[in-house]
């Protein structure tokens, strides 16, 4: 009895740690503190600490990446943005019935004072140097020289500006309006002295930005992620081109997408194609997703339900896609190298099986030798296309081990070798 005992507590733990392993690929809830019912617009880092700036409450704090958050005593606001220069840290309000504007912290988000941008619906926040900029709802852009203490409009026309990007002397802004030719996105190459928009995308809503060096990406209304390669001289729409998105980043090379009310995307070819990344939303539907964000290793996602959650970077882009033909077939080549210590790439294939048929789901999974499960590689939908997965042994003992690749009409399975 008492070995019986032994052997369903040793398999408790181990399915428990290959559990917490697992999750590390997938989103988990990361909200404690703030409250199942209050959307997290904007998360960013400063110092040691997350800020987080939520609908009606305010900002939050968090020590240890996450897991636990703390209400600062700016606690009364729809906060909107947030820009971190050193340990201040800029947030933009949007609150319609009472005084909204611009904040500041001097104390990593712990304590908040209003500046005198005090009666505008601040949108988007960005830091180049002594400037702040500030992206205001029907009225431009307006600039402080001085860390929020007086603000100047630049010449900037009267629309709205909902998001603000920077690479180099480029500060591009996007913009929402209902008049023709001011919409798309915008940009200035003396510091916000004057600007000029981009023709080839005034007739989009653009409601995020995000830069990469010379590449510039674009969240649309409806119009999903359109992309340049050239610091916006010319534009291309990318494969998510079919979705509202409301936040993008870039961290690494690697592209999130926040989307209305269908999660996160994620490309690792600048924008090509597109993965969704949406294993382990506690929803049985997808959530809106109105920012995403890269911090110490993790994914964040501010959401509209249970409303924030995180994933393990790493974790995240294990998959890439490394070809843009579609193969006429699936395949699964041999690991390389192999024997390995400790990591490994393993290509497969993906082929377009039906007309229409835009994402299949593919399963990617690694075994020991007795057959038991120690890593999820792939556990998604895909679109059809040539992938990579890195497979890490690091924390695996020296063996021979299986990696099985399964989709709804494929199976096959090959041996690799971990080697010390």
């Amino acid at each position: 009895m008492k070995k019986l005992i032994y052997t369903l507590a040793l398999a408790l733990i181990l399915n428990s740690a290959f559990y917490i392993q697992n999750s590390n690929a997938q989103w988990v809830t990361s909200y404690s503190g703030i409250g199942a019912t209050y959307s997290v617009y904007s998360i960013a880092s400063s110092g040691t600490n997350l800020v987080a700036g939520t609908y009606s409450k305010g900002v939050y704090t968090s020590t240890n990446n996450g897991q636990n958050w703390t209400q600062s005593a700016f606690n009364n606001k729809s906060v909107k943005c947030l820009a971190v220069s050193g340990s201040t840290v800029y947030a933009g309000t949007n609150d319609l019935l009472s005084p909204a504007g611009v904040w500041v912290s001097n104390t990593n988000g712990l304590t908040w004072t209003q500046t005198s941008m005090n009666n505008r619906v601040v949108n988007a926040l960005l830091v180049n140097g002594t400037s702040i900029f500030a992206g205001v709802n029907d009225n431009g852009i307006w600039v402080s020289s001085n860390g929020g203490t007086n603000w100047t409009k630049t010449t900037f026309p009267d629309i709205s500006v909902k998001a603000l990007a920077i690479s180099g002397s480029y500060i591009f802004a996007g913009t929402v309006s209902s008049m023709v030719g001011y919409k798309g996105v915008w940009v200035s190459t003396n510091n916000g002295s004057s600007w000029t928009s981009f023709t080839a995308t005034a007739d989009k809503d653009v409601y995020s930005l995000a830069v990469n060096g010379s590449s510039v990406f674009a969240g649309t209304s409806s119009n999903g992620v359109i992309y340049s390669n050239n610091s916006g001289t010319n534009w291309t729409q990318s494969a998510l081109n079919n979705k509202s998105i409301n936040s993008v980043v870039v961290y690494s090379g690697n592209v999130f997408a926040g989307t209305f009310a269908e999660g996160v995307y994620l490309s690792t070819n600048n924008g090509v194609s597109w993965i969704p990344k949406n294993q382990g939303w506690v929803s049985t539907s997808l959530p809106t997703v109105y920012t995403v964000n890269v911090l110490n290793n993790y994914v964040f996602a501010g959401t509209d339900f249970l409303p924030l959650y995180r994933r393990v970077y790493s974790e995240s882009i294990g998959i890439r896609n490394i070809s843009s033909e579609i193969p006429s077939a699936y395949s699964l080549s041999q690991n390389f190298p192999n024997p390995f210590n400790p990591t490994t790439v393993i290509h497969f294939g993906i082929p377009n099986t039906s007309v229409g048929q835009t994402f299949l789901f593919v399963d990617l999974k690694v075994f020991d030798i007795t057959g038991r499960e120690v890593q999820t590689l792939v556990n998604e939908q895909l679109a059809p296309g040539t992938y990579e997965a890195t497979f890490d042994g690091t924390n695996l003992p020296s063996g021979t081990y299986f990696y099985k690749l399964t989709s709804s009409t494929f199976s096959q399975t090959k041996r690799l070798t971990l080697l010390k």
